[in-house]
């Protein structure tokens, strides 16, 4: 078993909670930095994975780099629960190089989403025995579509059957990025997939829905960090209750 299945039997839960900190939400004189380790030392028992978004940190502080950075250390020093580096990254093969050392080496992400429009072969750079590759086949976004939607339809399907392919010759390394908000193609999807983990984001405030898949876990950030007024003293129980709700929903 990987890392996140391990954590799933462990705690019970296939509740991802992405670090997503913004200054306009958190409670107030709080640092984000202070407000993540108490959210991750409050939650690290409830949840699967944490998922950091870098410009949620590069946005508020030149030290974003450090942040992330920090951050991760700061997950694995206080748990064992994953790391998911949401950078939905997808240059070059060239610049990708770069881009998975970061996110390996310096930040040591358990995992990476990314866009797989370059093609496949540069996301390769990526594609890392003891780490997981989460490709993005569909988002929850309403305006994702690209094309018409008989087109879009069929290109995340591709996706997914493209995603089987190359999980057989990366050594199972390779997951999917499945919303099911807007997506008549979900079930499809599931079936061309061939068992690959799915990452089902934005469950709560983006309208995503927790629809029961194989070796799924589930991402929610604002709906679960930020269910209360800016001024509460009681704002980590808050934290707390919103990720207890989430997995009561949601059986493993």
């Amino acid at each position: 078993m990987s890392i996140f299945e391990d954590t799933i039997e462990a705690t019970g839960s296939r509740l991802c909670v992405g670090l997503d900190v913004d200054p306009t939400l958190l409670p107030f004189d709080v640092h984000p930095m202070d407000f993540v380790e108490t959210v991750i030392d409050a939650t690290s028992d409830l949840v699967c994975a944490y998922k950091i978004n870098p410009a949620f940190f590069f946005s508020i502080s030149q030290d974003g780099q450090y942040y992330v950075e920090e951050v991760t250390r700061m997950i694995h020093e206080l748990c064992d629960v994953p790391v998911i580096l949401d950078g939905k990254f997808g240059d070059i093969e060239n610049t990708n190089k770069r881009w998975a050392k970061w996110a390996y080496e310096d930040v040591d992400a358990d995992a990476v989403t990314l866009n797989p429009l370059c093609g496949w072969d540069a996301l390769k750079p990526f594609f890392v025995h003891g780490k997981r590759s989460y490709v993005l086949s569909h988002m929850t976004s309403g305006s994702h579509y690209l094309f018409d939607d008989a087109s879009d339809i069929e290109l995340c399907t591709e996706i997914a059957i493209d995603a089987a392919y190359w999980n057989k010759q990366c050594d199972g390394s390779i997951g999917l990025v499945v919303g099911t908000k807007n997506n008549p193609a979900f079930e499809d999807i599931v079936s061309r997939a061939d068992g690959l983990p799915m990452l089902i984001p934005g469950i709560g405030i983006q309208g995503g829905e927790p629809i029961d898949a194989p070796n799924a876990i589930y991402t929610s950030s604002r709906s679960i960090l930020y269910d209360y007024d800016r001024d509460a003293s009681d704002w980590v129980e808050k934290v707390v209750e919103a990720a207890l709700g989430f997995n009561r929903q949601v059986e493993v």
